[in-house]
């Protein structure tokens, strides 16, 4: 199991990518709002540590509807729209999960990778990520279907469920992050932000 996960981390450098992607998302956003760094992510944390506990957008949903209004100041319209579109569409992480698992499985088991197999290989699993349920375990719902299409053996399933499970916590978290940090900047592109509200850490302190 360890070999698996380090074998994947090194050859596709998932979560150093994605990480820094993350990272320098949120250094944009908080330039162009002309706040701290770290002002955003301390909003953002709860929403990042509960989602990478559960690995389940749909058990996060309240709180993905609690930080861009009272956290980030938000407009609510903004919000009860832009949140259950994010859940539903904004799966780069997980179509990045499903991309690894099938190129680390193909390396495994000695499938042939042309250019057309990678390109297949990235279309399904941006097409699939979108089709998988918003639950833990939820790729792996998709995952057969990616593997057979692929030609990968369904022997691989075994270690393909190791590894899937494995990236579904990560993967989940720089989702339901990356909703809020383009949530926040449409919100400022469309004047419907509090900057108020944005710049206060510390609400109850502000409402006594």
């Amino acid at each position: 199991m360890f070999w698996i996960v380090l074998e994947t981390k090194h050859n596709f450098g998932f979560d150093w990518s994605k990480t820094c992607e993350l990272i320098s998302g949120y250094y944009t956003v908080s330039l162009r709002l002309k706040i701290q760094p770290k002002i955003f992510i301390k909003k953002a944390l709860p929403v990042y540590l509960l989602t990478l506990s559960t690995a389940s957008s749909a058990a996060a949903f309240p709180h993905l509807l609690k930080a861009p209004r009272d956290d980030l100041g938000i407009d609510n319209k903004l919000t009860y729209f832009g949140v259950p579109l994010g859940i539903a569409f904004s799966r780069g992480g997980y179509a990045l999960s499903l991309f690894a698992t099938a190129l680390f499985l193909a390396i495994i088991f000695n499938v042939e990778m042309t250019v057309s197999w990678v390109v297949i290989a990235l279309i399904l699993s941006g097409l699939l990520a979108i089709a998988a349920p918003p639950v833990p375990g939820g790729a792996l719902i998709v995952l057969s279907l990616l593997m057979t299409q692929l030609g990968i053996p369904m022997e691989a399933m075994a270690i393909g469920v190791v590894a899937s499970i494995l990236l579904d916590f990560p993967s989940t978290s720089h989702d339901m992050l990356a909703i809020l940090a383009d949530l926040t900047h449409v919100a400022k592109k469309s004047k419907q932000i509090d900057y108020n509200t944005l710049q206060n850490t510390n609400p109850e302190k502000a409402e006594k």
